[in-house]
């Protein structure tokens, strides 16, 4: 798909370009550039969709980021609700519009709302080269950069990440000040200013471009002004307006007590997690290793190599000075691109997201680049008619599409052979919901599995999302810890899951990183909590807490199996593991028929006399990781004294949602025994993960 979309957006917009270069007047040109820019979202969105549906978390941090949008009050979130870690609030505020629609925070919605932003940021660069130049130049500088993101598969550019929201802020507020610039118009300068103060509350490490975008808005708001008192009181509101998102954040976290979180939070902690580190500048290393990445660096050098050459010839040759709009995007490029590159290399590691915050920088180069280049065909047009022109820029991004298409990264990205679930925008596979879980309940699920919040729809008990900071061994960690037994007494969570096992990310080890290396939790589990998963080999999977009540009450609701065999089984996947309480497929909590078998298990109740039945609840797998093997259709059927009694013909959900059969009050059945025949499965053959059966 994403190769279908990128000739389709190639054929379009090459078209699109050579019909705005016939007429000049900005009038003709509005629309095509609207069509354009529709047409490139559209590219992009479509090109995404196999990604969106995708339930599996590409980077551990879209699942953190929309497990911290889960802790918002109202779509507010502050430190003293949740900890963000390295990035800002407003990155996961932007999450949580599924709530308007009463619908839950999801993988999909997530990713959504990453490709929204991105759409949004490029067509903000447009407006702004548009504004400092023209819509032919904005379209030229713009098309390259659409057109990688559409085509890419690179696994950190389709997921939402922390710079997009920062990418967008920055676009955003560069319209602005070049709106302010062509209007002579002070007003525009202080929504820049607004927009640029929200950029240190959505990522940290972009605030050196802020500061720097900062710096053009002042010296414009310092030129505008026709007098000192006039200078004075703009720039004065123009940093009030700047500061209006620290003290929307600040100042209700100050009165809240949570001013002393923030600080360690957001400041102490992370200079701690990198202390000892040698810093390097990956950013060159990036570039290169990073898939098609350099195409950009590639369309944009030529373009700026092309620039060069005639610049200088305007200058020397033709005696001509370059124009006011050309200087000023050449002059913002020259702040962007250092100032960029600076707060990509600051960190000093290796992660292929932080290139994205370059996207405004190139964008502002390649218009300042186009514009010289427009200007130096302007100036001989003896020598190269317009028609040159023309052909010179439709070789150049045919040139640009075709090593796109050349290179591209078709090593088969896992969504595309995998087994998910689909069709679920905003409504979250809810994976637990065999505890049987309540609206107001709490979790914590101890390690680094941010999706185990997302997944199962219930909020997180605590400030945090992942354990990183109760675990790593930083001068702050006794105070994260004495911070987290305190939210988790005051919010009494119903579950509590201890994520840390081999099959887990990051964090693998139960002994030194699980629960049992945090006494005083260990020492709350222990008393208040009953483990309810019983895999043979506990520590291989993660572990399951509930709190003793409620697992009284989960245990007087459930049907006990005595014994549960199959017909036939893959070697290592016992039947036995379909009421192990375990369903997360990180290990081998699941069963499996042999290859090319649908497969039959046979499940025989633990009570002697027959039990009433009000629900049965079946778990798809899906082979862990392997995503290779799933049961589509089952035949159920209920058993007494080894007569059929009843039978029902289901279609399976996939992993991880629940498919659940019930029965009215009137019309329970009667059993002591179950048998569940896979007449269909998924490509390599069948399995279930769970089996739950309910009297009540």
């Amino acid at each position: 798909m994403n190769l279908v979309m990128t000739i389709t957006f190639f054929l379009i917009s090459s078209l699109i370009l050579w019909l705005v270069s016939i007429d000049t007047s900005f009038a003709c040109q509005r629309k095509p550039s609207i069509i354009l820019l529709m047409l490139g979202f559209l590219c992009l969105l479509i090109s995404r969709w196999t990604i969106l549906e995708f339930d599996q978390v590409i980077n551990p941090d879209e699942a953190l980021m929309a497990a911290n949008a889960m802790q918002s009050h109202y779509g507010w979130l502050n430190w003293n609700f949740a900890d963000t870690l390295t990035a800002g609030p407003l990155d996961s505020m932007v999450l949580t519009w599924p709530y308007i629609f009463s619908g839950d925070i999801t993988l999909f919605s997530t990713r959504l709302t990453g490709v929204v932003l991105l759409g949004l940021a490029l067509t903000s660069l447009y407006g702004t080269i548009c504004s400092l130049g023209n819509s032919r130049l904005a379209l030229i500088s713009i098309i390259p950069i659409y057109t990688y993101f559409i085509a890419t598969n690179n696994f950190d550019f389709i997921h939402y990440t922390s710079e997009l929201l920062p990418v967008f802020l920055i676009s955003v507020s560069l319209y602005f000040y070049s709106l302010s610039l062509r209007s002579s118009s002070f007003f525009p300068l202080i929504i820049a200013a607004l927009f640029l103060g929200c950029i240190p509350f959505g990522k940290l490490q972009a605030t050196p471009i802020a500061i720097a975008c900062g710096g053009c808005v002042l010296v414009s708001t310092f030129l505008l002004a026709s007098t000192t008192v006039k200078r004075i009181t703009h720039v004065v509101i123009i940093a009030i307006a700047a500061c209006v998102p620290a003290l929307l954040f600040l100042v209700p976290l100050t009165i809240a007590g949570g001013l002393d979180d923030f600080m360690k939070s957001y400041f102490f902690q992370q200079s701690l997690r990198i202390q000892g580190e040698e810093w390097a500048d990956k950013v060159p290393l990036l570039v290169r290793t990073t898939s098609n990445f350099w195409l950009i660096v590639y369309a944009y050098g030529v373009i700026g190599l092309i620039s060069v050459g005639a610049y200088l010839s305007n200058k020397y040759v033709n005696q001509i000075k370059t124009d006011a709009s050309t200087l000023r995007m050449f002059n913002l490029s020259a702040i962007l691109l250092p100032t960029s590159y600076f707060a990509i290399s600051l960190p000093g590691r290796p992660f292929t997201h932080y290139l994205l915050l370059s996207i405004p920088a190139i964008a502002i180069t390649g218009g300042a680049c186009c514009a010289a280049f427009a200007a130096f065909i302007e100036c001989n047009k003896k020598k190269f008619s317009l028609s040159f022109a023309r052909f010179a820029v439709v070789v150049f991004l045919g040139t640009f599409f075709g090593m796109l298409i050349i290179s591209s990264n078709e090593a088969d990205p896992k969504w595309k052979n995998y087994l998910f679930l689909q069709g679920k925008a905003l409504t979250s596979p809810r994976s637990l919901s065999w505890l049987l879980p309540l609206e107001s309940d709490r979790i914590i699920c101890w390690g680094w599995r941010s999706e185990c919040y997302v997944d199962s729809a219930i909020r997180s008990a605590t400030r945090e999302a992942t354990n990183e900071n109760q675990l790593y061994n930083t001068a702050l960690r006794g105070y994260f810890r004495s911070r987290f037994l305190q939210d988790m007494k005051k919010t009494q969570p119903a579950f509590v899951i201890d994520t840390v096992a081999p099959g887990s990310f990051h964090f693998v080890d139960p002994k030194t990183e699980g629960i049992q290396a945090f006494p005083e939790l260990q020492k709350l589990i222990e008393q208040d909590y009953q483990m309810v998963s019983s895999v043979k080999s506990p520590d291989s999977c993660p572990r399951v807490y509930v709190i003793k009540s409620r697992a009284a009450l989960i245990e007087t609701k459930l049907v006990h199996f005595q014994s549960i065999t199959a017909k036939e089984s893959m070697p290592g996947f016992d039947p036995s593991s379909l009421d192990d309480g375990s369903v997360f497929e990180s290990c081998q909590d699941y069963w499996l028929a042999p290859d090319g078998v649908g497969g039959t298990v046979n499940v025989k109740f633990a009570s002697i006399s027959a039990t009433s039945i009000k629900k049965i609840a079946i778990l798809n797998t899906r082979n862990g990781m392997l995503g290779d093997r799933s049961s589509k259709k089952v035949v159920i059927r209920l058993m007494l004294k080894g007569l059929v009694v009843n039978s029902f013909e289901m279609q399976l959900n996939r992993f991880p949602e629940w498919t659940e059969l019930y029965f009215s009050e009137s019309a329970m059945p009667h059993a002591d025994a179950m048998k569940i025949d896979i007449i269909s499965f998924d490509q390599k053959g069948g399995g279930l993960n769970e089996l739950k059966v309910y009297r009540e």
